[in-house]
């Protein structure tokens, strides 16, 4: 999608929302198959910004659709936002469009919880909601940020199926410790061919911090909830390593498939567990100290991402600033973040290094 498309400037507002009421935006995300029977995957549509947010542990999906045709009838694209909704589990749709649709398809449209606004009545809805939708700021907010960053991660093939991934697989995946695996085996694959040097790979390194964020939120907020201090760490331990292999069976038997595997082949290690596990271990301890501030995390690090990726300003730096410094566990948790995904996936430290000198420095100059 090109800058210059009729529709950027709604887009524009729809993530504009997004980062204004507590959202998470995903731009320009590819709807595919629930299961792939093709080896490519196939394109089925795609959402012109996706909001999520989550209710405890439970994802709150939200989808913007984005119009400025008269092709197709508001109510018909009520009807294809009501369909996508149920298939991607999302609680409610905005389709923004160019002229008002009529009173009735609004109402029509409101009882498949999907909401039918021009562009100056979704402006005003914005903007009584969250006085702060009419700032525009932050590099989220800046449409040629995501354009650059969607570049690069189309770049090479190995960028691809980073993108591809973190794009489209994470904000749908409904098994968030899937997403938590998946972002780690991208970045292990990907790790040869990034240079913490560079600043345009430094916004894939932070993207996937962002994902590890995104992950972990409802992971840790269900541990939150049935976690028991008085437990010992060995039945800790054995919880999350079931929890994180999707449950005790699946668990045991990719351990036994990685022993057989061992026992045919030198180059492959017996041991099988997430990469760098007591380091994760000490990580979700320390998340579990304040479950909500890890979603928290996810919108500073996107704008840390767009950052690298895009073009820098002093005013988009005061707004991240604020942002970084919005509790006192943003930066703490987001520098343990960083620090696991280089150990998870033998990153080299530099890119954890440069994470964190680059973020000090930019809530220093803001002082």
């Amino acid at each position: 999608m090109a800058s210059t498309d009729k529709d950027v400037h709604q887009k524009t507002k729809a993530i504009q929302y997004c980062l204004a009421t507590g959202l998470v935006p995903f731009y320009e995300v590819n709807i595919t198959n629930l299961r792939e029977l093709s080896d490519a995957p196939e394109l089925l549509t795609d959402v012109d910004v996706l909001g999520i947010r989550f209710n405890q542990a439970k994802p709150e999906r939200i989808i913007f659709d984005c119009k400025t045709n008269n092709k197709t009838s508001p109510i018909n694209r009520a009807f294809w936002a009501a369909g996508l909704m149920r298939y991607i589990d999302a609680s409610e749709a905005f389709v923004i469009l160019k002229k008002a649709a009529s009173e009735g398809h609004k109402l029509s449209a409101k009882g498949m919880q999907v909401h039918l606004f021009d562009e100056k009545l979704f402006d005003s809805h914005a903007a009584a909601l969250a006085p702060s939708y009419l700032e525009k700021d932050a590099y989220a907010a800046d449409i040629d940020n995501w354009h650059s960053l969607h570049a690069l991660l189309r770049s090479n093939p190995t960028f691809l199926k980073v993108g591809d991934f973190l794009r489209g697989s994470l904000p749908t995946e409904p098994d968030f410790a899937k997403s938590l695996r998946g972002t780690l085996a991208h970045v292990r694959a990907a790790r040869g061919e990034i240079d913490p040097t560079k600043p345009q790979h430094m916004a894939i390194f932070c993207y996937s911090v962002f994902a590890l964020s995104f992950s972990l939120a409802p992971i840790i907020r269900a541990f939150f909830d049935i976690f028991d201090q008085t437990q010992s760490k060995e039945t800790f331990e054995r919880l999350l390593r079931y929890y994180v292999w999707g449950g005790r069976e699946a668990y045991q038997l990719r351990r036994k498939m990685r022993e057989l595997m061992a026992s045919t082949n030198d180059q492959v290690l017996p041991e099988f567990d997430l990469g760098a596990w007591e380091d994760f271990l000490e990580l979700v301890r320390a998340l579990l100290d304040s479950p909500s501030d890890v979603f928290a995390c996810c919108n500073p690090v996107l704008g840390l991402t767009l950052r690298y990726a895009g073009k820098q300003t002093v005013e988009a730096d005061e707004k991240l600033a604020a942002e970084l410094t919005q509790s006192n566990r943003t930066r703490q948790f987001i520098f343990r973040l960083s620090s696991y995904l280089v150990s998870g996936t033998g990153l080299p430290k530099d890119f954890h290094e440069r994470l964190k000198a680059d973020m000090n420095s930019i809530i220093t100059s803001r002082k």
